[in-house]
This record gives structure tokens, C-alpha cells and sequence, in this order.
């Protein structure tokens, strides 16, 4: 059933993502060109191209994804951390040696910092590969070979490296983590694509502090146009992406809210060394590493 859905999501995408579509259209249009339907497409797509980058469209759609879940403050103790992956580059790293990570970068900062402030904290990494024709090499081996590089002490992460997509990662990282109603677990990811992990954790019964990173928006107003149509169009495709995940996620059952939204941290967490007391308090004091 997982893999179905996997390969079903990966294959529909793979033709109806819009810059995918944008180029069919073009293409279907190119040997027609002469015929009036073909002239008044080929507008059209020429619209939306302009669209595309003074309209800012992606923008516009990824402020609710980003806004909804805000960074919160240091709590008083964090239990386990589960970074989702995303963003590195294993092939690249496997063929040339170096630790390869793009987009990935603010999680795996936010990572270290959370383990660094939080000693007793574990580090569970969540990632393998997503592609359909190469599981080897995966995000969990670039992730590795990236804390080595640092000095991080990986007796404090386990990796999980067979995940396709962000349910089996959570469904695979919950295996690993037995996690306690009693404990704090961070869940760190891109903040356009915390609304959908998290709707998978409450599906699994998972209790998480969401800790978004890596944002693309400012909270309340687009930014100034940079870059050029083929990066508007691309931003625009992953932001359809992460709203159709959404909704994918939800129809399918994989998420227990159409749009998830925060709510209060359970009352019953305990922090190491405070004899039962109830640590749920951001402005508790901090625990440094």
C-alpha cells in the first residue's frame, strides 16, 4: 500500500507539476503554430510567464504554509529531536567525497544547536531516498558523513534510511524512537512543509514541538523579484506540490487535518532532574549545552 502510493504521487507529479505542464502546452502548440488555438495558447502561456515573476504567485501561496506554525521559543527540555530530510545531494556526495547539502542546510543547523543546548536530547535523522529508480545512495548517508565532518558525537543520532517520503519517514522514526506521552520530541523541517509533517504525527499519535526552518517568505508581504521566469516557475511547482500534498495526504487518510493548525503542548511532559514536575513552559530556564 506504501509503495503504491509512492510510486502513484511520483509518477502523477512527474507530468502535472506546472512547469512540467507549462512546457507541454508549448510543445503541443509549437507544430500548430500557424492555427489560431495554437497563437492565442501560446499567449497565454507568455501571460502567465509574466505572471510568474511580477505576480509573485508562489509567494503569496507559501505565507500560509509558512506562517502557520510559528517558531516557538527554547523550552525547558527536549527529550529527542526528529529532523526530516530534504534537500542534500547523496549522489553527490557518494561520487565526490564531500558532504553535499543544499536546501537541507538550516535543518541540519537547527539540528545542532538543538543538541548542543540540549545534552540528554537524541538526534534521529529521517531520510532515504525518493528516487524512484535509485535508492542508493541516501540523505541519511550525507547527513552522517556531515555531523563527522563537524565533531558531532553519533552516539547521540540514529539514522533511518529507507524512507521514500514523509510518511514512512515518521512511520520509520516512530519505530525507532518508542516515544513517551511524557517526552518533548522537536520535529524539525522546512517551515512550507511543517503543516503536512505534522499532520502525519498527530495521524501516528505522535506528539511534536514544530520547529520550522528554512523559510522562503517574509510573514506579511512578498519580497522583491530576483532571479528569472525558470526559478518562478520552479518555486511555483514546489509550492503546488506542498498544497496538493496536503490535500493527497488528508484524502488518503496519512494525515489526521486537512490543514493543520498549532495547538498547546501536552501538560503531562517531564524534564530530567525536576522530580515530576510538569515542564511545559517556555519561559523555564534553559538548559545549556
Amino acid at each position: 500500500m506504501s509503495s503504491d502510493f509512492f510510486f502513484a504521487s511520483k509518477l502523477l507529479w512527474l507530468v502535472t507539476a506546472p512547469d512540467t505542464v507549462w512546457l507541454e502546452l508549448l510543445v503541443l502548440a509549437f507544430p500548430f503554430r500557424t492555427r489560431r488555438w495554437a497563437r492565442r495558447l501560446t499567449g497565454l502561456l507568455l501571460v502567465l510567464a509574466i505572471l510568474a515573476v511580477a505576480g509573485k504567485p508562489a509567494q503569496y501561496l507559501a505565507q500560509p504554509l509558512e506562517n502557520r506554525f510559528p517558531h516557538p521559543g527554547w523550552p525547558a527540555c527536549v527529550h529527542g529531536i526528529l529532523m526530516l530530510g530534504g534537500g542534500e545531494g547523496p549522489l553527490i556526495t557518494a561520487s565526490r567525497g564531500v558532504p553535499e547539502i543544499t536546501e537541507g542546510a538550516p535543518r541540519l543547523i537547527a539540528a545542532i544547536e538543538l543538541l548542543r543546548r540540549y545534552p540528554e536530547a537524541q538526534l534521529i535523522f529521517a531520510g532515504g531516498s525518493g528516487d524512484m529508480l535509485q535508492p542508493e545512495p541516501t540523505e541519511a548517508g550525507t547527513i552522517k558523513a556531515a555531523l563527522e565532518q563537524l565533531g558531532i558525537d553519533l552516539g547521540r543520532v540514529r539514522f533511518e534510511d529507507k524512507s521514500r517520503n514523509t510518511w514512512e519517514n515518521e512511520v520509520n522514526a516512530m519505530a525507532i524512537a518508542a516515544p513517551e506521552p511524557e517526552q518533548r520530541w522537536v520535529l524539525i523541517t522546512s517551515a512550507m512543509h511543517t503543516p503536512r509533517a505534522v499532520g502525519i504525527a498527530r495521524r501516528l499519535g505522535w506528539s511534536f514541538l514544530p520547529w520550522p526552518v528554512d523559510y522562503t517568505t517574509l510573514p506579511d508581504g512578498p519580497m522583491r523579484s530576483e532571479g528569472h521566469f525558470a526559478k518562478y516557475l520552479w518555486d511555483f511547482s514546489n509550492v503546488t506540490h506542498e498544497w496538493l500534498g496536503l490535500l493527497a495526504y488528508w484524502l488518503t487518510g496519512r494525515s489526521a487535518e486537512l490543514f493543520p493548525a498549532p495547538e498547546p503542548e501536552p501538560s503531562a511532559i517531564l524534564c530530567p532532574g525536576t522530580a515530576g514536575a510538569p515542564a511545559n513552559s517556555r519561559g523555564a530556564r534553559l538548559i545549556e549545552g
